[in-house]
């Protein structure tokens, strides 16, 4: 990142920290196995106060009340989910174009809660296919088994946050 390597001890949490808000720099990337360097302007956090707002601070109340199973085929990593409805999407501060499955539960002895997925996070897409319904999610996770894959990448938004990538490893069935 601008020239630094990332390592433990400067994490790219820590090179941002110590730029000047504004600057525009150099970030080098690995997508699809290819390396790409792409400007990026670093921004101004905002206070925890803001930021609960813009995520949607009152989540828990806009879904169903949380179920005790998950989702049938996204057991292997402990989630439960539900497409995305207008209410739902509203309550959550999401924009009103999303699309996706919000999720309803997390298992918190998952590797998702672990990662810091929770209720109310919505799903964009799975292994980069998007997915709005809870068997298409199921499929993508039975594909990436069947291809001998340990993991799967999903895309996921919370409240008018930004989008975030998280890779999430299978477990047996």
């Amino acid at each position: 990142m601008n020239g630094q390597e990332v390592n433990p001890d400067q994490t790219v949490s820590f090179l941002v920290a110590n730029t000047t808000v504004g600057s525009r720099i150099p970030l080098e990337i690995i997508r699809d196995g290819r390396r790409q360097t792409v400007q990026v302007t670093v921004g101004l956090r905002p206070t925890d106060e803001d930021l609960a707002r813009q995520l949607g601070a009152d989540r828990d109340n806009a879904l169903p009340p949380e179920n005790e199973q998950a989702t049938p085929g996204a057991q292997s990593l402990g989630l439960s989910m539900q497409p995305l409805t207008p209410q739902i999407a509203q309550a959550l501060n999401l924009p009103s174009t999303a699309r996706g499955l919000v999720l309803t539960q997390v298992d918190a002895s998952s590797d998702a809660y672990e990662k810091g997925l929770r209720r109310g996070d919505l799903i964009i897409s799975i292994n980069r296919q998007a997915v709005t319904t809870p068997a298409q999610f199921v499929a993508q996770v039975d594909a990436a088994r069947r291809a001998g894959r340990t993991s799967v990448l999903l895309l996921v938004k919370r409240g008018a946050g930004a989008e975030i990538f998280v890779g999430i490893e299978i477990t047996a069935r």
